[in-house]
């Protein structure tokens, strides 16, 4: 079961917020209608690899084999530590694992390389224009994509698509999405799980966010928050 609300606290272009008991199952089907709505003949999404998204990427994987051509999809990262990829702490573990060895195919995978910097993940979003979907997953601390509040990575005056630094929570070398990178999600769909997410998140409609959570610097076409109120 789900609610969906409108904008939320004194901030409407925050976005729309959708309350269910079932966040797995309403995630995968925001992302398979999001597929079947696509504008071109290939379909851009970007993932995350933060805690709290792997039950959705099985899920995804589960009710996605039928629904998705998986050949007509570009899969991109958010976010990524600077670490080897079977790392337990590698973005790229955890797409791969949860989601994408499970579906069997893409047509085209794009994970972030440390060793070459932002330049050339910053090209070929800039060629790309547009991702038509965007998955992050808000922290206890309000980071979002590795972006915790305060980092460069976070400035609303930000023009770069992706920044190399220690932009984690934990001060970890990654490489990130800005708020403007993830700015060019057609959807960003933004998963709150667990008790202390649902803290920043009520610190974040509150106002009271401070220094200023990153998520409050993004623009996207359309923002939708997945609540999970069984947790």
């Amino acid at each position: 079961m789900s609610r969906v609300g409108g904008g939320m606290g004194p901030d409407s272009q925050l976005g729309q917020v959708v309350e269910t008991s079932d966040l797995p199952g309403e995630f995968s089907d925001r992302v398979i209608e999001a597929f079947h709505a696509r504008m071109d003949d290939t379909f851009a999404i970007a993932l995350s690899g933060a805690k709290g998204v792997e039950r959705c990427y099985r899920r995804l994987a589960e009710l996605g084999a039928r629904e998705i051509d998986w050949w007509m999809v570009d899969v991109y990262w958010t976010e990524d530590r600077c670490v080897p990829r079977d790392h337990p702490g590698s973005s790229y573990r955890v797409v791969m694992e949860n989601l994408l060895e499970r579906v069997g195919a893409a047509n085209a995978l794009y994970p972030m390389d440390c060793s070459s910097g932002p330049h050339d993940y910053q090209l070929r979003l800039a060629d790309l224009g547009r991702l038509d979907v965007v998955v992050v997953s808000l922290q206890p601390d309000g980071s979002i994509a590795g972006i915790a509040p305060g980092s460069p990575a976070a400035r609303p005056d930000q023009s770069s698509l992706v920044s190399h630094g220690p932009f984690g929570p934990d001060g970890s070398e990654m490489l990130t999405l800005t708020t403007a990178g993830l700015s060019r999600a057609r959807l960003l769909i933004c998963l709150v799980s667990g008790a202390e997410a649902r803290r920043a998140f009520d610190t974040l409609c509150s106002g009271r966010d401070d220094p200023p959570f990153p998520a409050r610097n993004i623009r996207p076409g359309q923002t939708l928050w997945m609540l999970d109120s069984a947790s």
